[in-house]
């Protein structure tokens, strides 16, 4: 069964075993930031059920952001939108890898008892994890490496580019590249 990713601020989906006025299996009103929604929608991404997709997803989230940083994200299995009943619609996704943009979905028509559902479902089976900054970069890296990413689709920062640690083209590369040009003109 698949999972369904949302990017979330992990600090925002602590439970009753870190905040002693939290009763237990509810969730803190601060989580439901992480579910704000636009037109009543969601917007969430696909994961294989082997999570063969989750580096990719990760990868290409961050890179639609200004700065390299830690990333939380939240995993739910699939069947929970079954049970909440979410109606899904295949959108395509804003990132700079097209296959990703493919395991875009738009969670729609939600209201807000669904949404405190969803939130709840995250809270007690939904797997939490955060990169760091420097497995997220490792992660644009390889991607653009593995010609997953358009580099010149990125919304990073100058200088946030700078830090990654690119292939560079050989002279070779160049060479090739500018008869190509040539033929072309």
């Amino acid at each position: 069964m698949p999972f369904i990713l949302r990017k979330i601020r992990k600090a925002r989906w602590h439970g009753s075993d870190v905040l002693d006025w939290l009763l237990p299996n509810d969730v803190q009103a601060d989580s439901l930031l992480d579910l704000s929604t636009k037109d009543n929608q969601l917007s969430v991404y696909i994961v294989e059920d082997d999570r063969f997709n989750l580096d990719r997803i990760l990868a290409a989230l961050a890179g639609n952001c200004d700065f390299i940083s830690n990333i939380d994200y939240a995993l739910i299995p699939a069947e929970v939108l079954t049970r909440i009943e979410i109606k899904t619609a295949e959108t395509k996704g804003e990132t700079s890898d097209e296959e990703v943009n493919i395991a875009h979905r738009d969670l729609i028509e939600l209201s807000a008892s669904q949404i405190l559902e969803l939130a709840k479902s995250i809270s007690a089976t939904g797997e939490r994890a955060r990169l760091t900054a420097k497995k997220v970069a490792e992660l644009i890296e390889r991607s653009i490496a593995e010609g997953f990413i358009d580099q010149t689709r990125l919304k990073l920062s100058a200088p946030e580019m700078a830090k990654l640690k690119l292939a560079q083209p050989t002279n070779v590369e160049l060479a090739a590249d500018a008869e190509e040009k040539g033929k072309t003109e």
